[in-house]
């Protein structure tokens, strides 16, 4: 039954509640409230939405005159704030309509911080405010003028208060939205995007240390960061000039916040520190990131200006013997560095100068914060101070700087990081210190109360500068490393610890690390004519590695490390010697590849790009492949068949081209690749493995036909009553759209290139003469109309359901 009277509720409350306008008022609140919460049909939400749009000038006409009555108690006032929340909140409301109230609200609650800080996020969040210029005016200017005055009193009444820190936060969330329009509308009112500059300016360089003392110094970053992407963006336009004049209008805030950062970010001496509960400590560790690009704002204002106000704030710390204030200018350094250009070379070789003057930093907490943040810096500036004109200078002070720090356990990690970043290029700077870096890599690495990782790191090191030495030299100085751990890798005895397992790793490792090292830079072919290193140590080290591939009683994991390895080998190898190398490494790869499916095919998959683009190793690869498919498919069904898939489908996809130039003796691989994926597609519950399988015969088809190939088209007709029938069942369950995709590309491949043998498999099939079936013969010219025909819209199915025979 409908009831057919119409009235109007608001009006009705309004006259039910008139003398007690402030429960009228919540009542209007929970009306706006609870739109979120009703449930109802879509039509009949929208137009209960839209009738409440009609109704908020009503609302608004019963706040304003609430508000403007001078007999409105405190907590009616309240009450008329909250029904504007309700109602600003409300979807769809037009926020242009409540910028008259908004102004007698924010006087109502100009001493409520609660009240000030909901509405300020409230806007905030209203995507309709940016685009109501004069309502973000009037937002901004008081903030500058009567917002200003009452934090200004808040804080110097309690500065941890937990509202005016509430409050600032809401203050610079609704300032952050406000950049655009303000930048856009600069012209007409340049001195309030100054005042707030002014405003977060003094909060940020509030007194005393951030979790002890403040909690707000942090609040305007956001503001700041998002000026200044702004002026960034837009300077590059038609819009240069005006933001040259904006950033050099702001450029004295950005400078002074850059300046009070070194005090605010710098730590407290470990004694203090120590003296901060674990709270406080998290929470200026937070601060630190939060202000992290203080410097990088203030750069792309001031330009070079702020690197020499660092380098001059740097000098003076070192001269004061003031570790934490010279740590925080080199943590604003380090920020900015990967911004930095060769336009800034006088600033950095200034700053590397003094950085030269901390090598000598003694023990102590403080001190090893500082040598961790010199390295972070250092690794920031390699790019450029590689290719500085005075790199071969530059980089033997730096690396020398770095050398010292190594063997510091506390410094260590990034240390061996800064090092490997600048030895690995293997310039002439580095090999002016090679012995040095190899000596002290070589103690090192020697050293086994080192982590396992970092000694690695030492020994990647070494190999870098070994590979700049003739070959004879490198092995003379290898063979002292590896001996030993040639020796202990021969497993005779079981493993019967965790200990050693992971000795056995770590040794395998070692290997692995010479062969990423050995390389020549840049891949550069030999011109000694002895072997390369890395040909060497695999020849050495090959018959033990596939000895362990064979042994039934080593642990999976130490295969793997083998792979691994080898696939570091592999990648690394000079051209020149791939043909000599392939066949040790298919060798490997016979038995990697069912002794350690997931590694071994991982390995594969590099061998089989790495071979596969060298014209001398062509032939074997292929020969290789047809024999490793030829193995899968003799070993079905398998639980290495998701690796095995993976493979395949690499290889028919990337490398089919390589497998065709074979001729007819790539035929067998492509033949056995159909079989294993058709009956895997039958067989598997598994989505991931039925996904591949379906990608390994779609690309195979798609391959046939975009080269014209007779040959696989053939096979496929071969196998095309069974993969038919495997495909029609199979696309009659849920699949994912991967799935969906690849069996449409397949099936459309038979429907088309075999019309009439297809349907006479399908005809024998349940649902095989469905009208939908019909259908897809009709779009059989097509693939995008084949596709859209198993559309989910189109036979109202679910997503995941995406193709159904019914």
């Amino acid at each position: 039954m409908r009831c057919k009277c119409h009235f109007d509720p608001v009006a009705t409350l309004t006259n039910i509640w008139a003398a007690q306008p402030e429960l009228l008022l919540r009542v209007l609140a929970e009306i706006a409230a609870e739109f979120s919460n009703i449930q109802m049909p879509l039509t009949q939400r929208s137009k209960l939405k839209t009738e409440l749009h009609k109704t908020s000038e009503d609302i608004i006409r019963i706040i304003s005159t609430v508000m403007g009555a001078d007999d409105a108690s405190p907590s009616t006032r309240q009450a008329a704030v909250e029904c504007v929340e309700q109602w600003v909140k409300l979807p769809g409301i037009g926020l242009h309509q409540w910028a008259p109230v908004l102004s007698v609200v924010f006087g109502a609650v100009s001493e409520d911080s609660a009240a000030l800080t909901n509405l300020l996020n409230l806007l905030a969040a209203n995507d309709e405010l940016t685009s109501i210029d004069q309502l973000v005016y009037d937002i901004c200017h008081y903030i500058t003028t009567s917002l200003a005055q009452k934090i200004a009193t808040d804080l110097a009444d309690d500065i941890l208060s937990e509202d005016v820190v509430s409050l600032i936060s809401a203050v610079c969330n609704i300032a952050v939205v406000s950049v655009p329009t303000l930048i856009r509308n600069y012209k007409h009112n340049p001195a309030l995007l100054c005042d707030l500059c002014s405003l977060f300016t003094s909060i940020c360089s509030c007194q005393g240390s951030y979790a002890v003392d403040e909690l707000i110094s942090d609040l305007p970053s956001s503001f700041f960061m998002t000026l200044r992407e702004h002026i960034a963006s837009a300077a590059s336009g038609s819009k240069k000039d005006d933001m040259h004049n904006i950033a050099s209008s702001v450029s004295t805030y950005y400078a002074e916040v850059c300046r009070s950062a070194i005090d605010k970010l710098s730590y407290p001496v470990i004694d203090r520190f120590d003296e901060y509960d674990k709270q406080q400590r998290e929470q200026f560790h937070r601060y630190r990131m939060v202000r992290s690009e203080v410097s990088i704002d203030a750069y792309f204002i001031t330009g070079k200006d702020t690197l020499k106000f660092l380098n001059m704030e740097l000098e003076a710390s070192i001269a004061k013997g003031d570790l934490c204030r010279t740590e925080c200018i080199m943590y604003l350094w380090e920020t900015v560095a990967d911004y930095l250009s060769e336009s800034d070379y006088l600033e950095i070789y200034d700053n590397l100068k003094l950085c030269m003057q901390l090598s000598g930093l003694g023990e102590g907490t403080d001190e090893d914060r500082l040598a961790n943040t010199v390295m972070k810096h250092l690794y920031a500036l390699s790019h450029l101070i590689q290719e500085h004109d005075d790199a071969m200078y530059l980089e033997g002070h730096v690396i020398r700087l770095i050398l010292p720090f190594v063997s510091r356990k506390a410094v260590s990690k990034e240390a061996l990081r800064t090092l490997e970043k600048f030895v690995s290029e293997r310039s002439n700077g580095v090999m002016l210190v090679g012995d040095d870096i190899s000596q002290i890599c070589y103690t090192f690495f020697m050293d086994e109360s080192n982590t396992e990782t970092l000694r690695l790191t030492a020994l990647k090191c070494i190999g870098y500068v070994l590979s700049m030495k003739p070959s004879h030299d490198i092995m003379t100085i290898l063979n002292n490393i590896m001996a030993p751990h040639l020796r202990d890798l021969e497993i005779g005895e079981c493993i019967q610890s965790g200990e050693a397992l992971e000795n056995k790793k770590f040794q395998i490792s070692i290997f692995s690390c010479l062969f990423a090292s050995l390389n020549h830079k840049g891949g550069a072919p030999s011109t000694s004519l002895s072997d390369p290193p890395s040909v060497v140590i695999f020849r050495q080290i090959f018959p033990l590695f596939q000895r362990i591939l064979e042994m039934q009683v080593v642990p999976i994991s130490i295969g793997d490390k083998v792979c691994d390895a080898v696939r570091n080998a592999v990648s690394n190898f000079p051209p020149e010697h791939l043909p000599q190398m392939f066949p040790l490494v298919s060798q490997l790869l016979n038995t990697a590849l069912f002794t350690n499916p997931a590694a071994g095919c991982s390995l594969a998959k590099t061998a089989v790009l790495v071979f596969g683009y060298d014209s001398s190793t062509t032939p074997q690869l292929c020969a290789a492949i047809r024999q490793w498919l030829e193995s899968f498919a003799h070993n079905m069904p398998s639980q290495a068949i998701e690796e095995w898939l993976s493979l395949i489908y690499q290889i028919m996809k990337k490398n089919y081209k390589t497998l065709r130039a074979n001729g007819e003796d790539s035929l067998p691989a492509i033949s056995n690749a159909i079989l294993i994926a058709g009956q895997t597609l039958t067989e598997s519950q598994e989505p991931c493995v039925v996904r591949l399988a379906s990608q390994v015969l779609a690309v195979i088809a798609n391959q046939s036909i975009s080269y014209g190939d007779e040959g696989p088209r053939l096979i496929l007709a071969n196998h095309g009553p069974a993969l038919v029938k495997a495909i029609f069942v199979r696309i009659q369950v849920e699949l994912i759209r991967a799935t969906v995709e690849s069996l449409s590309e397949v099936l459309f491949f038979f429907m088309k290139e075999f019309s009439a043998e297809t349907r006479r498999v399908l005809d024998g099939l349940d649902h095989g003469d469905s009208p939908l079936v019909a259908a897809l013969f009709r779009e059989i010219g097509n693939l995008r109309n084949f596709k859209a025909d198993d559309s989910p819209t189109k036979h109202g199915v679910t997503e995941r359901c995406l193709f159904v025979i019914t």
